[in-house]
């Protein structure tokens, strides 16, 4: 698969996958009970999901830390995002936080763009004990969503993996630590 430039098409993002985004956030948070803590958006974007959050669970619930490789879609973020959230540039294979500090760890279509197993091992050690982890993938790379489940099997019972809404490009996964 090509990797999509998010740097240069930061502009247009908002307008074309606002309601494909929400709802596979409308379906996460259905899935989750009591969302609160500290909570970790691996691929921010444009803050999409730190949008969605504030609308429907108490701010003061939650700190948000929402990272992202591209600039400009960070840049855009900010201009969301009001208290307890902050906004790091980083990638998903190397996040710069400490161990198991975050209460729920949301990754939506990000998995196939990135090396798997270092993705993985971060939101392993990133993952405190009782964490739930969402990670959505596109539809189309059912192959890399076998290679997720069957990687994390050992840490994590699988909760959920939707794959009946049609109207979805992706599959949305729910992990719990074990």
């Amino acid at each position: 698969m090509g990797e999509i430039d998010y740097d240069v098409i930061y502009n247009s993002y908002d307008e074309v996958y606002r309601d494909e985004q929400f709802a596979k956030y409308r379906i996460a948070l259905s899935l989750l009970q009591d969302l609160g803590g500290i909570i970790l958006d691996a691929g921010c974007g444009t803050g999409f999901f730190y949008e969605f959050l504030r609308k429907r669970v108490d701010i003061n619930r939650f700190e948000y830390f929402g990272i992202d490789k591209s600039l400009n879609m960070l840049k855009k973020a900010k201009k969301k995002i009001c208290v307890n959230a902050h906004l790091i540039m980083a990638c998903v294979e190397f996040m710069p936080f400490r161990d198991q500090v975050f209460s729920y760890i949301f990754s939506f279509t990000v998995f196939h763009e990135v090396d798997i197993d270092k993705a993985l091992r971060e939101i392993e050690r990133l993952s405190s004990d009782r964490c739930s982890v969402v990670v959505s993938m596109l539809k189309k790379v059912r192959v890399k969503v076998d290679e997720i489940l069957k990687k994390c099997s050992s840490r994590y019972s699988t909760v959920f993996i939707g794959e009946n809404d049609d109207s979805l490009k992706d599959l949305i996964i729910v992990f719990r630590v074990c």
